[in-house]
């Protein structure tokens, strides 16, 4: 099962039964995944508030320059800010 949301579309889920597909999908996460950083530990008095603005914004696919200006915060702490 994935999920079928893209962008601001409305919820959804696909259930994928095509042994071919389920690969197909199950590679391209295990490349991510891969490829993936580690969060840093969250400093004292920081909520993750911001770290989850950012995670969100990223998510929907806005340009670190974008966020940067969206959440009113450094373009160095968006790029290093999850590091």
């Amino acid at each position: 099962m994935v999920s079928s949301t893209w962008g601001n579309g409305p919820e959804g889920h696909l259930l994928i039964r095509a042994p071919a597909l389920v690969a197909l999908v199950r590679e391209l996460f295990e490349q991510h995944w891969e490829r993936g950083k580690q969060l840093r530990p969250m400093t004292a008095g920081e909520t993750g508030d911001e770290r989850g603005a950012v995670l969100e914004l990223l998510m929907l696919g806005s340009k670190d320059e974008s966020i940067s200006r969206q959440l009113g915060i450094s373009l160095r702490t968006v790029r290093r800010g999850l590091l």
